[in-house]
């Protein structure tokens, strides 16, 4: 038997009166009795960022759903990206019974090792490897997690279970393609968790002990940021409610494959389900000319080749300043022979 759950949202503003009735006789057709209605705790923790605003769902959405007991029961949206209310339809619903749990949870995303006790004790895994969004976080980074007040309660409101980390980054010509976070103390950032839904009370959440210690937004083919601070680009990383006491590192990594770090020393406060904006900060690449080979030596002298023709170019001059040895050619180096040092 078929089951349906349903999402209607609190933006009445966003949906007619005739959208709204079309649903709800949808979810009438149901073969099941049960509807399963779910909102958000505000704005901010839509899945779908759309002109800054998280206000929508993706076609494709799914989650976990604990539907009084504790067997994983896999749902899908049936909507499309950009709608505010549509139904979750079962996509998968695992073999056995399960024990009874006394009221309904739901984890977005949907994840097939996410499991209940009968306590109500959630674990899950918060992604270490997020994806790039234009101004939101990307797609099945935002973990969350709803119950009900009790087996006869069907409404499901979504909490977040973490934060938002907003980077701003500007430079010239820079194109990034990806960035890491990791805390100056090693703080736990991705991995397994648990998570303690209370009903209409914030969740809790503790990392596991082997849990990660850095975060790596991937930009895909590439972001462009902008030229100045004036026009700096924002990238979100979704980041557990974190004290980073020592400051926070962000590695930022090119698309040629260079790399810009910035440090701050200050302590940094990610708080769940509130945006976490840092300041804006260039991205200074220093980029090697291809007529160059750089190089540092553990005494600060020069370093000479042993073989001076197998660079593809003529040495022009080796010099070792400032902690950095140059070798400059009179063309590109095209190669870097067998026993050239």
């Amino acid at each position: 038997m078929k089951k349906i759950f349903s999402l209607l949202f609190p933006l009445a503003i966003l949906t007619s009166g005739c959208e709204y009735e079309e649903l709800q006789n949808k979810q009438l057709d149901s073969q099941d009795g049960r509807i399963f209605t779910a909102s958000f705790e505000q704005s901010e923790t839509r899945t779908y960022v759309e002109n800054g605003s998280l206000l929508r769902w993706n076609a494709g959405d799914q989650i976990s759903l604990f539907d009084g007991n504790t067997l994983n029961r896999q749902y899908q949206f049936d909507g499309e990206t950009g709608d505010n209310a549509g139904t979750f339809s079962i996509v998968n619903k695992p073999f056995g019974t399960g024990n009874d749990l006394n009221c309904h949870y739901a984890v977005y995303p949907y994840a097939s090792d996410v499991k209940i006790t009968e306590n109500g004790v959630i674990t899950a895994t918060l992604p270490a490897d997020q994806n790039y969004a234009e101004n939101s976080f990307g797609l099945g980074a935002n973990t969350m997690v709803a119950v009900t007040k009790d087996i006869d309660d069907t409404y499901l409101k979504f909490k977040n279970v973490g934060g938002y980390l907003k980077l701003q980054l500007y430079g010239e010509n820079v194109t990034v393609k990806s960035i890491t976070l990791t805390g100056n103390d090693n703080e736990k950032l991705a991995g397994k968790a648990t998570v303690i839904p209370a009903y209409e009370q914030a969740p809790t959440l503790a990392m596991s002990d082997d849990a990660t210690t850095s975060i790596t937004l991937d930009c895909g083919e590439g972001v462009k940021v902008g030229a100045t601070e004036e026009t700096a680009t924002a990238f979100w990383i979704v980041v557990p409610p974190t004290t980073f006491e020592e400051g926070l590192t962000i590695t930022v990594t090119e698309v040629d494959g260079e790399s810009f770090t910035k440090s701050t020393s200050n302590a940094v406060v990610v708080e769940r389900n509130i945006i976490k904006p840092m300041a804006a900060f260039e991205v200074e690449i220093v980029k090697i000319p291809n007529n160059q080979i750089w190089y540092t030596s553990s005494d600060g002298k020069v370093v000479t080749p042993y073989a001076t023709d197998v660079f593809g170019a003529n040495i022009v001059s080796n010099i070792y300043e400032a902690g950095k040895g140059i070798i400059t050619f009179d063309g590109d180096v095209t190669q870097i022979g067998k026993d050239a040092f």
